[in-house]
């Protein structure tokens, strides 16, 4: 089983242009992925022309439209106001209101995940995994009533999974992207890692930009280092820091792990290779 995890930075070019996410999707389908977990995923954002990031994926990939799935960290614009995406039975609670900020897809724009695949889904987990508290922050330019100070407050994240068969063996898929504070990555990590594997007896794979160095990603999880597909990823021009990662969990073993540099991003992206055990 393959997995292709990337940070398509909304599909940012290293000359700060949007890049053609068709064409991107060619690139991936080239590798022969079995799944493809994507980061910084626009939705309908004016930024990257209002089109669905992942149906542009999933046309270059050739892959069915039901084999693309997304899950927003808010709702609204990216350069604007800012509404919470909405989860589970909160997106379906008030039918007009949902439609609007399902983190699923929201009708006014949405920032954040996704998981594509070509095989037979059978169950899609969307979850909110929190947000750091809000901390005051030096200000370069004056900050709040003149004070040199302002209030930051961290973007909530989400986790999104899907459990598929590959090969009629099922398997439970989940993406991930962490803050940059390691306090609250750690935590949204723990929640994300107990969310993949609850009432789940069989393999199962955390992939994603956890922006957290490896040793403490091990910790965290417990996966041991055998099952932690990594390798230096960030920045893409560069690669030294470790922070992308597949994790595996059940009876399965790592077989490979590469980097490939695509069109767009600022990270590498890292191909996982497993073999599923009975």
């Amino acid at each position: 089983m393959r997995i292709v995890t990337m940070n398509i930075q909304h599909g940012l070019r290293e000359d700060a242009s949007i890049g053609d996410l068709v064409a991107v999707g060619r690139e991936v389908a080239a590798l022969n992925p079995d799944v493809v977990a994507v980061q910084e995923v626009d939705h309908r954002q004016r930024r990257s022309g209002r089109a669905s990031q992942v149906e542009q994926l999933l046309e270059g990939l050739a892959w069915p439209r039901e084999g693309g799935h997304y899950c927003a960290f808010f709702s609204g614009s990216a350069r604007g106001l800012r509404l919470p995406a909405l989860t589970g039975t909160r997106a379906t609670g008030v039918p007009a209101l949902g439609r609007l900020l399902d983190a699923a897809g929201p009708a006014i724009g949405g920032y954040g995940l996704a998981l594509l695949t070509p095989h037979r889904v059978r169950r899609v987990i969307r979850r909110r995994l929190g947000a750091a508290p809000a901390r005051l922050k030096r200000s370069a330019s004056g900050g709040v009533l003149g004070t040199g100070w302002t209030v930051a407050v961290g973007q909530n994240r989400t986790f999104l999974a899907a459990e598929i068969d590959v090969d009629s063996r099922p398997c439970r898929v989940g993406v991930a992207h962490l803050e940059l504070g390691q306090a609250t990555a750690s935590a949204q990590l723990f929640g994300a890692w107990r969310l993949l594997n609850t009432d789940w007896p069989h393999p199962a794979f955390l992939a994603g930009d956890m922006n957290l160095p490896a040793q403490t990603v091990r910790q965290v999880t417990g996966v041991p280092e055998e099952l932690d597909a990594s390798a230096p990823t960030f920045p893409a021009t560069t690669p030294r820091a470790q922070i992308d990662h597949v994790l595996g969990a059940g009876p399965v073993a790592c077989d490979a792990v590469a980097t490939h540099r695509f069109s767009v991003g600022d990270h590498l992206g890292l191909i996982a290779d497993f073999t599923i055990g009975s």
